[in-house]
């Protein structure tokens, strides 16, 4: 062993711990040259990011994330046109960089991806980053997951709703990762007050089930955090069905009768 090493590599794994640097390095370099293409005046902020005062913990979930957004960004046929506004970069990195939750990840990931345009305007993506700022990993599985099984319908308006989602309060809280109906009770609550649910959003008070119904803001919120851009009836252009079909009425006469 060298001597002249500041430390002693007593179990031998530095080739290991070398290894994992420059993988981390080069995770690190992919993401700030995605950043500074997009939006070079928040690539300085990323910079800052990536000193020694900041955690290699919160570097590495600042990179996971951006790497994801890479990924969605190369899949839209206009790619290398795409900008994007300094304080979305700023919101998302300062915000994102502080969970290692997957989840969470991909869905700045894919804010960051769908707020790309052109011009590099706003847009309405910093609303959406402000609901996502204010969300939990359950709350993000639960959305994901009510909205990745949606019955989607809609009017002459083209606007989206989706029939109301009833499941067992065990099958729900296993969804969310969570341990007690009491805390899925706060966090359902917590989206309903926040209007990403309708109003009836709810544990039953007497019965082992849940009803979710999420909103038209928080359909279109999640197919933001996929990346995609466009309205909600072509994402669901598959499933869609009309407002005046039976089931819809039906579903919506059950839920109101019992949930109300």
């Amino acid at each position: 062993m060298n001597e002249n090493s500041g430390s002693k590599d007593l179990f031998g794994i530095k080739p290991i711990s070398d290894s994992i640097l420059v993988i981390t390095k080069s995770v690190m370099d992919g993401a700030g040259q995605f950043l500074g293409r997009i939006a070079l005046p928040a690539a300085e902020e990323f910079g800052l990011l990536l000193k020694d005062k900041v955690s290699e913990w919160r570097k590495n979930n600042c990179a996971s994330m951006l790497n994801k957004a890479q990924k969605k960004v190369q899949q839209r046929p206009d790619a290398d046109t795409l900008r994007l506004h300094p304080r979305l970069a700023h919101i998302a990195i300062d915000q994102g960089s502080w969970s290692d939750d997957d989840a969470l990840h991909n869905a700045w990931a894919g804010l960051l991806a769908s707020g790309c345009n052109k011009d590099a305007s706003e847009g309405v993506t910093a609303i959406y980053m402000n609901y996502l700022s204010q969300l939990s990993p359950p709350q993000v599985k639960i959305i994901n997951y009510v909205c990745e099984n949606l019955i989607p319908f809609c009017g002459e308006s083209g606007l989206v709703l989706g029939l109301p989602n009833i499941m067992g309060v065990d099958e729900c809280i296993e969804i969310a990762g969570l341990s007690s109906k009491h805390d899925l009770d706060i966090h359902i609550d917590h989206m309903r007050n926040s209007g990403l649910l309708v109003q009836g959003s709810s544990v039953h008070i007497r019965k082992p089930v849940v009803a979710i119904v999420p909103s038209g803001i928080c359909i279109n919120f999640f197919i933001r955090c996929q990346g995609f851009t466009e309205e909600a009836k072509l994402y669901y252009k598959d499933s869609i069905i009309n407002f005046d079909n039976p089931i819809v009425l039906n579903a919506w006469s059950r839920f109101q009768a019992e949930w109300s």
